[in-house]
């Protein structure tokens, strides 16, 4: 608080030195750390001890060291990272923010209950930053590595478990392939600022064989359809951006090459002006397309499989959800989950918690009908299994 006071500027009198106070509070916790007496508060505050102190890398390896606790769920991680953002007003501009709020944020993604929503702007700048926050952690894993001894048994045991981690590192890599799956998702609408409903990109021939390495766009029925009764736009009238890879590049004068209506698996796919196919490629040669999976994850109870989706809600900027997104059950063609959604996100791609693309979203309602034969209804999200719609192709 007193280095947030210097930053307002506030002036008051007795204070104590922060940097000074910030070294006593790191030397407790320290010792109670080698005592093996240190809690998951201590690692956090040994953390922002670190901060005021200026050792970005210090603090990386205590908050990682927290993350990895067992009492440190998504209620913790959430409230450390509103703390580091708006009390220490840390962000991807500075070396401290981008080690500590990227591995926070990829923790808390993973967490049960999690609840975090990332738009385009933060995942571009993660991504813009994500060589140096990658060469970073490389860093401290070979530091890691070099802390090891042997044991009797002869096997390698580190020495601090402070110590940033493989595990950490991996749950990072998990987090950037998340952001990855944006690049390729596109906001369909009447004009380029505001959407009527999402769609993404594929490869043709991961959907049929005889459509090569064709670039198609999947969407909804009830988004494109030359179907009057699905009141949704024309092919001829929609306007294709992709805003993580360049807004400002406009598609239009698509054609329609399948489509199912939206009673049955709701699935439009497009092709492109073949000047329009060279343009996206340019625009698409860096990018890695979507991993189709051949399976919908096991439906478990509890619930604990989680789903993600990336769209475009209220037709408004990309984004990234992780709340409250498990999913509840399938039975084919139909998958449901709770991973919230509104108005403008049909037509998002949906994924497992792998990454690999399972689905099509097209509807959600607070009296969905239960799956396979289970009486009543339920709050819920629907998509349209991706294999289904190969299927049918």
């Amino acid at each position: 608080m007193i280095e947030r006071a210097k930053r307002d500027k506030l002036e008051i009198q007795d204070l104590p030195d922060s940097r000074g106070l910030a070294e006593k509070i790191l030397f407790l916790i320290d010792k109670r750390y080698k005592a093996k007496r240190a809690d998951a508060w201590d690692f956090a505050t040994a953390a922002e001890a670190c901060v005021a102190l200026n050792e970005p890398e210090e603090a990386l390896k205590w908050l990682s060291g927290y993350a990895r606790m067992d009492d440190c769920d998504a209620f913790e991680l959430a409230s450390t990272l509103r703390q580091f953002e708006e009390v220490w007003q840390l962000d991807l501009n500075t070396r401290m923010g981008q080690l500590l709020l990227s591995i926070l944020r990829a923790e808390l993604t993973k967490r049960q209950g999690s609840n975090l929503i990332l738009d385009i702007e933060t995942v571009k700048k993660q991504k813009a930053v994500e060589g140096i926050v990658t060469e970073k952690y490389d860093a401290l894993i070979e530091a890691q590595a070099e802390t090891v001894v042997k044991k009797g048994d002869g096997k390698p045991k580190v020495v601090l478990e402070k110590v940033f981690g493989a595990d950490s590192f991996k749950t990072y890599k998990w987090y950037m392939t998340g952001a990855d799956r944006c690049l390729a998702v596109a906001r369909i609408g009447k004009d380029s600022t505001q959407g009527f409903g999402t769609g993404f990109l594929l490869k043709g021939n991961m959907l049929k064989e005889s459509w090569s390495e064709e670039l198609v766009l999947i969407t909804n029925a009830h988004v494109i359809s030359n179907d009057p009764a699905e009141k949704a736009l024309k092919p001829d009238e929609a306007i294709v951006t992709f805003e993580a890879l360049n807004g400002f590049e406009e598609f239009r004068e698509l054609e329609i090459i399948w489509t199912s209506a939206s009673t049955i698996l709701d699935a439009t796919i497009l092709r492109f002006k073949p000047e329009d196919q060279d343009r996206l490629k340019k625009l698409t040669q860096n990018i890695k397309l979507y991993p189709v999976s051949k399976y919908l994850p096991a439906v478990e109870d509890p619930p604990t499989q989680k789903i993600y989706i990336i769209g475009h809600p209220n037709g408004g900027t990309l984004q990234l959800s992780f709340q409250d997104n498990l999913l509840i059950d399938h039975e084919n063609p139909k998958i449901h989950y709770r991973t919230p959604t509104e108005g403008g996100s049909s037509g998002s791609p949906v994924f497992n918690q792998q990454w690999d693309l399972i689905g099509l979203h097209h509807a959600t309602s607070d009296i969905m009908p239960c799956l396979n034969g289970k009486p009543g209804t339920y709050e819920a999200n629907e998509g349209l299994w991706i294999q289904s719609i190969i299927k049918a192709l």
